[in-house]
């Protein structure tokens, strides 16, 4: 298209996107917050898409890969439907995500935070880091546990 503001338009998407990868939803922001027309603004995703500039599906497993060393699922599925991915796509990516690795990591997690022993505060931590209910009383139980048999062990 020779069209001068979507050539404008494609150009500022590309520079947003020479930062790190986006998603849709991000690239159509911050061109409407620029003021280009709707019409544009599709065409450019649409012209980033053909050329494989823009790729959700690659987008949900890289933020994936480097957010479930942090994060458990829920929290994950919460950020990347901010970011404008589609569910199905969250919950289709997310399923490469073992529940071993999410139990692992909250146990973890809960070590590093269990300083006071407050289970109470322990669960909530764990929480707003989006794990799972279940995956969280495991933890705790599994941590329990351990330190029970930890102590026992000098008595």
């Amino acid at each position: 298209m020779n069209d001068p503001e979507f050539i404008e338009a494609y150009k500022k998407a590309l520079k947003f996107l020479t930062y790190k990868s986006r998603t849709s939803q991000e690239i159509y922001s911050k061109l409407s917050y620029k003021g280009y027309s709707v019409n544009i603004i599709q065409e450019v995703i649409e012209n980033l898409k053909e050329k494989k500039y823009l790729n959700e599906e690659d987008f949900a497993e890289n933020w994936i890969e480097i957010y479930k060393k942090k994060f458990g699922r829920i929290r994950i599925e919460a950020l990347l439907l901010q970011k404008g991915i589609p569910l199905e796509l969250i919950q289709e990516k997310l399923k490469l995500y073992l529940l071993e690795e999410e139990l692992e990591l909250a146990f973890n997690l809960a070590k590093i935070a269990r300083k006071n022993k407050n289970f109470k505060k322990m669960f909530y931590f764990l929480k707003n880091r989006g794990f799972p209910k279940e995956i969280i009383f495991k933890v705790i139980n599994k941590l329990y546990n351990y330190e029970r048999a930890f102590s026992q062990s000098f008595s």
